[in-house]
């Protein structure tokens, strides 16, 4: 079967070994300030592309009044998405390479080549997916065409949606949908804001697409100055999510700043070899049977899991 490899530096390996969970942390906190805004570079050609297809290339650019303020139809969208990036929004992720020996990866995650990369069951890691627990995962997008299609399916199912309310309205607005969809613009913008919460983070800078990147995302959209009872569960108490559990959200602070964290269990999983694989880092210090021993220690079946070192030379 196969891995997705998750570098980290030792003391997270021991954690993630010792405890057998999976950490889940805050995007929005993150050093690459291009998290989640990638789309922007793609946003206006898949609209233009998506539009036409449908027969509805009007002009994006024309005037549109939004609270007495005049702007264009796709300034518009581009303001009430960035609104919605930057509001409270809680995005939680934890990063898998589809390859375990990556320079790049052992350089920026691995402590400079002496840390290790483990290898996931990548189809146990996908039962994670759990769309009534906000919890995704899945490959992230570098190709411009694929991203330019992705939020073309986003857009379409943003104007079906909008022909769905035009036609529950029919005898009460007789327009032409492509006049609806103009007057109606509001609307859909507010309805393809929330079709990107997840896509937002699968779409990423192509320069990155060495990493071949993998990702678990648990995204809470909820407005938490009105969050009814029955959505605090991921506050107050832990999910079963299958055979993983899904610890409650915990914060702490960390360069003047809160920063979000979930931990997800795995330890029912341990027995139907969760983990396949360890390598060590180009300059790790480990030995392979030390670490067979330290697995074994932890109750992990070694003849399942196999240790290698890096074939990458790292001075």
């Amino acid at each position: 079967m196969a891995s997705i490899y998750h570098y980290c530096r030792l003391e997270t390996f021991d954690k993630i070994i010792r405890n057998k969970c999976i950490r889940l942390s805050d995007l929005n906190k993150t050093n690459d300030y291009m998290e989640k805004r990638w789309i922007f570079n793609v946003l206006e050609q898949a609209m233009n592309e998506e539009l036409a297809a449908q027969g509805l290339s009007d002009n994006l650019l024309k005037s549109f009044f939004s609270n007495k303020k005049k702007t264009s139809h796709f300034s518009y969208l581009l303001d009430l998405l960035e609104d919605y990036l930057n509001t409270s929004t809680i995005t939680l992720i934890s990063c898998f390479s589809q390859s375990g020996d990556l320079l790049s990866q052992w350089r920026a995650y691995a402590e400079d080549g002496y840390g290790v990369s483990i290898g996931f069951n990548y189809d146990l890691i996908k039962k994670l997916k759990n769309k009534k627990k906000n919890v995704d995962v899945g490959k992230v997008i570098y190709n411009k065409l694929k991203q330019v299609d992705k939020l073309r399916e986003i857009i379409k199912n943003s104007l079906d949606f909008l022909r769905a309310l035009k036609q529950k309205n029919e005898g009460i607005d007789n327009k032409p949908f492509h006049m609806y969809f103009i007057n109606n613009f509001d609307v859909f913008c507010e309805h393809f804001a929330k079709g990107i919460e997840y896509a937002s983070c699968y779409i990423k800078n192509p320069a990155f697409k060495e990493e071949k990147e993998v990702r678990i995302v648990f995204e809470d959209a909820y407005d938490l100055d009105k969050l009814p009872d029955k959505d605090k569960h991921p506050f107050n108490v832990n999910q079963d999510i299958g055979q993983f559990c899904m610890e409650k959200i915990q914060y702490y602070f960390r360069n003047n700043m809160l920063v979000a964290y979930a931990d997800i269990h795995f330890e029912k999983l341990v027995d139907y070899n969760i983990i396949q694989e360890i390598v060590l880092g180009p300059k790790s210090k480990l030995t392979k049977s030390g670490v067979k021993a330290y697995l074994l220690s932890n109750g992990y079946d070694i003849n399942q899991i196999n240790v290698r070192e890096s074939s990458a030379t790292l001075q």
